[in-house]
């Protein structure tokens, strides 16, 4: 996505920078890009940016003026969030709390990219800031990189961030590279003593992806009663990862739009066919592998599921087997059995 601009307010013109962070005021987009600005502005054909302030009031004076209402609807929470760091950034780039609390926003409102540049920032400013290291981490898995996010969550509580604040994210990391057990772990540490509806419908979707239904739709049940939406989706993808695609077919075409359930139905009768990461990316993120790659892993991931098989494997030969070392009890010894020694005897009698 290339550069350009749109004018949020009259005193406030953001800048897109494409992969380079999203949004920014102008001042801030001046320090990161310098001249690419001007021609984004120039592109986009915002010339009162290079317009002397004379001509901007000629051409005000000679526009007509009507007058009309202006209904414009409240942004959502995440986009005030985002905006309100934005403004901090444009007096102090270097902001770390700023940056933060932009990629948090930004990852709400499902920009990835630009999520993982603040998050960079932040992070080559403050290298073991475990904040930062949580939300790179989170921006990783949504990106499908588990492994490095799981290499960022282990570093984040090293420096001692609690396990409860990295559990839900970390749970789908360890999903998206096959490992139910550990992923279930983290998501029960995440729902502990506290509801959040997308751990759970990951934590049903991980119970369907290690084959076990009953536990799917258990944990999946109370979303379901409370006829929250999502949940329907979510139980359609499960029970095709279960094998039951005429299921879950029936179910989108019953909640959803005809030409949507329609084309959905194609990728419910592939997930079968895909291997545990594939499906915990498909069920989650709707990321699909390309034809070629159904039912194999990337090498990255197929060779970290190696090396945990083989170390589960090395700690299963280290538990002991056979028998006890050290000599057998004589059960055959008359101080164990006194009354072998009477019966001796009242055979001599």
């Amino acid at each position: 996505m290339g550069s350009y601009c749109r004018a949020y307010r009259a005193d406030c013109i953001l800048v897109w920078l494409g992969k380079l962070e999203g949004w920014w005021p102008v001042s801030v987009a001046c320090k990161l890009r310098g001249s690419t600005l001007l021609k984004a502005a120039l592109g986009c054909g915002i010339a009162m940016l290079a317009m002397p302030g004379a001509s901007v009031a000629q051409a005000q004076a000679s526009a007509p003026v009507v007058s009309r209402p202006v209904v414009q609807p409240l942004p959502p929470a995440e986009v005030t969030k985002l905006n309100s760091a934005l403004r901090v950034l444009a007096r102090n780039s270097q902001n770390i709390g700023a940056l933060i609390d932009a990629g948090n926003a930004s990852l709400a409102v499902n920009d990835i990219d630009a999520a993982i540049g603040f998050f960079g920032r932040a992070d080559d400013l403050s290298p073991n800031n475990p904040r930062v290291k949580i939300g790179l981490a989170a921006a990783f898995v949504r990106t499908q990189r588990p492994i490095e996010a799981l290499a960022l969550f282990d570093e984040a509580e090293r420096a001692g961030t609690s396990a409860g604040a990295l559990a839900m994210d970390r749970g789908l990391a360890y999903d998206l590279v096959g490992d139910n057990a550990a992923a279930q772990r983290y998501y029960l540490q995440a729902l502990n003593g506290r509801e959040n509806t997308i751990a759970r419908r990951r934590f049903s979707l991980s119970h369907a992806i290690a084959g076990n239904r009953e536990e799917f739709e258990a944990v999946l049940l109370p979303l379901l009663e409370a006829q929250d939406f999502a949940s329907y989706r979510t139980r359609a993808f499960g029970l095709a990862i279960l094998g039951e695609e005429d299921e879950a077919i029936a179910i989108t075409e019953a909640v959803m739009q005809r030409d949507m359930a329609a084309r959905i139905a194609p990728y419910l009768r592939y997930m079968p066919r895909l291997t545990k990461a594939q499906q915990a990316a498909a069920a989650n993120l709707g990321i699909f592998p390309r034809a070629a790659q159904i039912g194999r892993d990337t090498p990255q991931i197929a060779g970290y599921i190696g090396r945990a098989e083989a170390g589960r494997n090395a700690d299963a030969r280290l538990t002991p087997q056979g028998q006890p070392l050290g000599a057998k009890p004589d059960n055959t010894s008359q101080r164990r059995r006194p009354d072998r020694g009477e019966a001796r005897l009242s055979r001599c009698v």
